[in-house]
């Protein structure tokens, strides 16, 4: 039995496009919400993807591999067969100008908040 993850994966040049897409598809999460993709309770279908020219790519990610999401990259998708699925947050130090300007769910209390102080502090002490 193979014991992997089928996704779908948006390049994050396309990132904005999505989310806009999404709003409008799903506009009573997003106006409750501005972060209302981070809930994970909505999907796309890739044809909607391919008919408003949003490109993406299908992978299959096998037992032992990583998975890399880059800022403004979206993914979904599901397994196959019995798995233990884990996954973390890291980020380049490039990537500190995203986290400054992400958007925060206003709507749950036990959603992942990851303050930028710290790293503008180490990293870009200039301008803390």
């Amino acid at each position: 039995m193979c014991v992997c993850h089928f996704r779908y994966i948006i390049p994050p040049s396309y990132g904005k496009k999505f989310e806009k897409l999404a709003a409008s598809r799903f506009s009573s999460f997003a106006r409750r919400c501005p972060a209302f993709l981070r809930h994970k309770m909505t999907i796309i279908s890739p044809s909607l993807l391919t008919k408003e020219s949003i490109p993406f790519s299908k992978i299959i990610q096998y037992e032992g591999e990583f998975m890399i999401t880059f800022p403004y990259g979206y993914h979904a998708g599901f397994n196959y067969g019995f798995n233990c699925a884990e996954s973390t947050n890291f980020a380049l130090e490039r990537w500190i100008e995203y986290g400054k300007h992400s958007i925060r769910c206003t709507c749950r209390n036990d959603m992942v908040q990851i303050s930028m102080d710290p790293f503008v502090y180490k990293y870009q002490p200039e301008l803390y």
